[in-house]
């Protein structure tokens, strides 16, 4: 694994990184970032390890 795999990722850059992503993920509009429940979140597709960082990135916050 990389250096840059080990290092946080800002939610500005998460957010494009997801915005690209083929994949589907419930998304909360009002906060702008994946809409997490329970600590769970839904997602349908495939999605690269890029993209699964970004959406780790913001269950860090959503606590």
């Amino acid at each position: 694994m990389s250096k840059q795999a080990d290092r946080p990722m800002d939610e500005q850059t998460a957010r494009t990184i997801l915005r690209g992503s083929g994949g589907w993920i419930v998304w909360n509009g009002f906060r702008d970032c994946p809409d997490w429940s329970n600590g769970q979140i839904q997602l349908d597709g495939r999605f690269s390890m890029d993209e699964l960082r970004a959406i780790l990135a913001f269950a860090r916050k959503s606590g």
